[in-house]
């Protein structure tokens, strides 16, 4: 298998706070924790990714 992750950096919730690195490292960490607690993967499975603001800026992918 494997994880494809795919992540809009264009928009105000990277631009706003000054520092892009700082809504990726959220985001990367929120999504790190629900891939603990979360379902278990199999190939095809697909989860938006959301900024801060609520908008869906990206996709993390399941494959083989």
């Amino acid at each position: 298998m494997k994880a494809y992750i795919t992540i809009r950096m264009d928009n105000a919730a990277f631009q706003d706070c000054g520092n892009p690195g700082e809504e990726l490292s959220r985001i990367l960490m929120k999504l790190g924790k629900m891939l603990q607690s979360g379902p278990r993967l199999i190939s095809g499975d697909s989860f938006p990714i959301m900024d801060i603001n609520g908008n869906k800026v990206g996709y993390l992918t399941i494959s083989d």
